[in-house]
């Protein structure tokens, strides 16, 4: 994993890429990064401001390290393909329902002679922590969730194509099989057996030897 030096990473994406477990790296690095930056303030930092940005790197690390495992490890295929095209589809899910929980709620108290503002205001801390944290928690697992099934669904394919008969190839021809017997539409076979043809001709023929030889036998005695 390189940090600084941007020429030996280019030579290796352009000749033989990078691994799984390297993109696992730099996809870590990342977004702990990311998290990281997201968290940092311009005034002094709270308590609760304290434990959100802490819990979330937490959450950042154990949610990629399990969506890593869930695709394979090491010896899986296309992690970061999976991983950033399921966690964007995951997170718009997520970000949409508490959009329209926090509109709806906003609507509700405004409506109850509330202002927004200042009941979130009044309300910081604990509670949004809580709730921000169970939302990372969520989207970590449904991203790890959702990897292990993209995982196991292209390894049964991979192996269906495979084998030289897949088992609904073989449930398909047992099927037609059956249809032709109970139709009676079994193709002919033909079995050649010496003296088939032969075989009335061949009977009369030593009938006819027999005959003679009774006449013969009748006029000599």
């Amino acid at each position: 994993m390189y940090f600084l030096r941007i020429k030996p990473l280019k030579e290796s994406l352009a000749t033989a890429g990078i691994d799984t477990k390297e993109q696992f790296k730099y996809l870590m690095a990342w977004m702990l990064l990311l998290t990281w930056a997201s968290s940092l303030s311009f005034k002094s930092p709270g308590f609760w401001e304290t434990v959100s940005g802490a819990g979330m790197l937490v959450i950042t690390f154990l949610g990629i390290l399990y969506a890593y495992l869930r695709n394979g490890g090491s010896k899986g295929t296309s992690f970061l393909e999976r991983y950033l095209s399921i966690g964007w589809v995951v997170n718009i899910r997520v970000f949409l329902v508490i959009g329209l929980v926090v509109l709806g709620g906003a609507y509700i108290m405004r409506l109850l002679g509330y202002y927004a503002g200042d009941y979130y205001e009044s309300r910081a801390g604990m509670g949004q922590t809580v709730l921000a944290s169970l939302a990372e928690i969520y989207i970590a697992l449904s991203i790890g969730r959702h990897i292990g099934y993209v995982r196991k669904e292209y390894e049964s394919r991979k192996n269906q194509e495979a084998m030289p008969f897949s088992s609904l190839q073989i449930s398909e021809r047992l099927k037609k099989f059956e249809e032709a017997v109970t139709q009676r539409e079994m193709p002919m076979i033909r079995v050649d057996v010496p003296g088939a043809r032969t075989g009335r001709t061949t009977r009369r023929k030593t009938a006819k030897t027999v005959r003679v030889s009774a006449r013969k036998s009748r006029t000599r005695s």
